[in-house]
């Protein structure tokens, strides 16, 4: 089913045309469910290798039992050990005008 697109247009008051998004509802839209079809509707095909209704769990995505890993300098966690570096001289460079703090 082809969708045809419309754009709404205004001329302002210099003569320049400008598009228009107007407020609207999902509802609104013609077309939607079918141009839709079965997405968000189902279960999933594939996540981390779970079929269906997936709830994925820390383990599931790499996390231990005490949250996202901490990077430093020799290792690789929620950011790269080299991005954890660069980060260092950033607030070592500009004293005093950014501070980390674990939460």
């Amino acid at each position: 089913m082809a969708i045809d697109v419309v754009k709404m247009m205004e001329t302002d008051e210099k003569d320049i045309k400008r598009q228009v998004y107007p407020e609207t509802t999902v509802n609104a839209v013609e077309g939607l469910s079918e141009a839709l079809g079965t997405a968000g509707k189902g279960q999933v095909t594939s996540v981390n290798g779970k079929v269906g209704a997936v709830n994925l769990t820390p383990k599931d995505i790499g996390l231990t039992g005490s949250g996202a890993p901490y990077a430093s300098v020799t290792t690789d966690g929620i950011i790269t050990k080299e991005m954890y570096v660069q980060l260092q001289r950033l607030i070592n460079a500009e004293k005093n005008s950014v501070t980390i703090e674990k939460v």
